[in-house]
């Protein structure tokens, strides 16, 4: 299992479209993530809870086929399988920092966004059209999150001043 300490709006590659973005943090004990694959690959929600006071049990899988992206607020112990061989695993904070385990196969490739960033900036600097483009649309799409998440905060704290 490979564990990698997480930012707000960072995210990781595994292997070809598999994608894993960090959202938001919710509380210290739980972050919101979104998940994106290829349509033809399931992805399956489970985790841990407890079940009563002495023992914990597994609660039940939520099977979604055909499905190109979920978004789930994670607790620690609470793992999603991607097709056959990716499960992700929320580890829970590190310093203020949430964690991710990732447990593919070895001969698939994990990504964080910076060395993926990195990689097509190199293309594009190169005179590579494409990756230039695809570099801008990583870039807007970071600074959409970024504005939704910031507006979600917004609504948030004006919901809980109007209560107080």
């Amino acid at each position: 299992m490979l564990v990698l300490a997480m930012e707000k709006h960072d995210y990781v590659l595994i292997g070809r479209g598999i994608r894993v973005h960090i959202e938001d943090y919710v509380t210290d004990k739980s972050i919101s993530m979104s998940f994106e694959a290829p349509s033809d690959v399931k992805i399956l929600r489970g985790g841990i809870y407890k079940a009563n006071a002495k023992e914990k049990s597994a609660r039940p899988c939520e099977s979604r086929a055909a499905l190109s992206n979920l978004r789930i607020t994670s607790q620690k112990g609470d793992y999603v399988m991607i097709g056959d061989s990716v499960k992700v695993e929320y580890k829970g904070n590190k310093k203020g920092r949430p964690s991710i385990g990732i447990t593919a196969p070895r001969d698939m490739q994990i990504l964080r966004r910076n060395l993926y960033e990195a990689e097509i900036k190199e293309h594009a600097d190169q005179g590579d059209v494409h990756a230039q483009a695809l570099l801008d649309t990583l870039q807007e799409e970071r600074a959409q999150r970024k504005k939704q998440v910031d507006n979600q905060i917004a609504k948030a704290k004006q919901i809980i001043n109007t209560r107080n």
